[in-house]
């Protein structure tokens, strides 16, 4: 028969394995220094905070896809206050705020992010369109960049490696930067070829460099 204390470890196992994303730091946790040292209070409560922050990060992501922002925020929020290294709490409060038009708010969650998930590609492509809204260009493309080599592994979805690609794009689009945007959209539609929005930016790419090669 398993004591208390190794049914709590047990579970708290479970529980990461469930959702990997609860806790990035979960290594830290599961090394046996720590539970060697642990009381089952304590593990309880570690427990308690982790299911709670997998609860409220799953609300707000319910909230955000129904378009309720502000109330996604306070459970993102809430995530947080049970388990700070939450890299998907802060990357949906993140989105949530450039939703809202508020860019640095946006940054520092992008950022933090980053900070407990560095291999976090969609927190370095979000954090490069604040960027582009603060009208930080160098830090943008340095962010579209990392998010770039970083997508193959973060995801198998080609659809969302193309996300950085396009983003270059339509920034060097805004910078009139024509050639590079094209190589931009090129690369970007061997992931997601259907994109009529990335095509048609493309053109326009195309006519531009037709327009100045005339000149």
């Amino acid at each position: 028969m398993k004591t208390e204390n190794e049914f709590l470890k047990d579970h708290l196992k479970q529980v990461m394995q469930f959702d990997q994303k609860l806790m990035p730091c979960k290594a830290e946790l599961l090394s046996k220094p720590m539970f060697t040292l642990c009381s089952v209070s304590n593990i309880k409560d570690v427990v308690i905070d982790r299911m709670e922050a997998l609860s409220y990060h799953r609300a707000g992501n319910k909230e955000a896809r129904s378009g309720e922002l502000k109330k996604a925020i306070e459970y993102y929020t809430e995530a947080i206050e049970y388990n700070y290294k939450h890299s998907g709490a802060y990357y949906g409060r993140a989105r949530a705020y450039f939703r809202l038009g508020l860019y640095k708010k946006a940054l520092d969650d992008f950022t933090e992010a980053i900070r407990y998930e560095p291999g976090h590609a969609g927190a370095y492509d979000g954090r490069g369109e604040a960027n582009v809204a603060l009208k930080n260009t160098t830090e943008a493309e340095n962010d579209f960049n990392k998010a770039v080599g970083l997508y193959p592994k973060f995801t198998s979805a080609p659809i969302d490696s193309a996300s950085p690609h396009f983003n270059l794009g339509k920034m060097h689009i805004d910078l009139e930067k024509y050639k590079e945007a094209l190589d931009d959209f090129n690369e970007g539609l061997v992931f997601d070829p259907e994109n009529t929005g990335a095509q048609n930016l493309k053109n326009i790419c195309l006519s531009k460099l037709g327009t100045q090669e005339k000149k």
